[in-house]
């Protein structure tokens, strides 16, 4: 199937995404389905294979891709990413805009390599200072300041873009019930597991925006 539902409207696709799957287990046969749309490519899918210039660079679950991306182009295609360019200090610090950051062990780093970070921003917290104040830095967490951009409500989340006093632009998300009483202009802190993180030593600057001509 080579995009079969993309001229539909979302929730008619939604519809016949969930009468695809029916089928599948109705029938027990495999199905290839082609899609750029990588919501879809969840919902629908066993096993995902993401191709760049014709060659596969990504293969599994939807989980695992998203949860643990193999490199860099997989993590900004299959869905959102906060990237963070860094300088290793170790196999498990790196500097960060002139502070110090906690990251995965990743065996053979030297001093002053580069390498490029990357959370999900469901695993950010965005807390005022007030509240970064009050509620310590956790072991095996991770903060940066930043300044709030721009609080977009999402119906069931919401999302807040930020940018650290370096000029990296981040974004937040969090669930509309759990509130984010946050607004442009508003100085915050940044904070995030450092298992949450992965870490690539290889990448191409193309890598960190979605690429348009993947599927």
């Amino acid at each position: 199937m080579d995009e079969p539902l993309g001229a539909l409207d979302k929730k008619l696709r939604e519809d016949l995404q969930d009468e695809l799957r029916q089928l599948h287990r109705r029938l027990g046969i495999t199905i290839v389905y082609v899609t750029h749309d990588q919501e879809e490519a969840m919902r629908l899918s066993q096993r995902i294979a993401i191709f760049s210039h014709g060659k596969i660079v990504g293969l599994g679950s939807g989980y695992d891709l998203y949860q643990n991306p193999p490199n860099a182009f997989v993590a900004s295609f299959l869905g959102n990413s906060n990237f963070l360019k860094l300088k290793a200090q170790g196999n498990a610090a790196a500097s960060f805009e002139g502070q110090s950051l906690s990251i995965r062990l990743t065996a053979g780093l030297h001093t002053d390599q580069d390498v490029l970070l990357m959370v999900r921003p469901e695993k950010a917290l965005a807390l005022s200072v007030e509240q970064a104040t009050q509620e310590p830095l956790a072991a095996g967490w991770n903060e940066v300041s930043a300044k709030v951009v721009e609080v977009l409500f999402l119906g069931e989340s919401q999302t807040c873009s930020v940018v650290t006093s370096g000029g990296t632009s981040m974004t937040v998300k969090a669930l509309s019930a759990a509130g984010m009483p946050l607004k442009a202009g508003d100085p915050v802190r940044v904070r995030w597991a450092t298992a949450d993180a992965c870490v690539y030593t290889q990448w191409a600057e193309s890598d960190l925006n979605k690429a348009a001509g993947a599927h």
